[in-house]
């Protein structure tokens, strides 16, 4: 009679993939979405340091241009890769 640990064994669950327990279609699905609002994200960003210095507050306009172009740029940039990832 063979061992009933070894017929029986644990699956150990894949830690390879980001959602290792969700269907490929629900992956891609969520994907897009997330890539849709990092989008967003981005797009608010953009508009909230043209406000910025449109209203003239009393702030130093290079920082803002360059925190905003930056979080503008990792944004984008990581919208773009979920939204590639979910058309794969």
């Amino acid at each position: 009679m063979k061992n009933v640990t070894t017929i029986h064994r644990r699956r150990t669950p894949d830690t390879s993939k980001l959602f290792p327990r969700l269907s490929r279609k629900t992956r891609k699905a969520f994907y897009l979405e997330a890539s849709k609002y990092l989008s967003d994200i981005s797009k608010l960003i953009f508009g909230g340091v043209i406000l910025t210095n449109i209203v003239n507050f009393n702030i130093n306009k290079t920082i803002t241009f360059a925190v905003g172009l930056f979080a503008i740029i990792g944004f984008t940039s990581l919208s773009l890769i979920l939204f590639l990832k979910g058309k794969e």
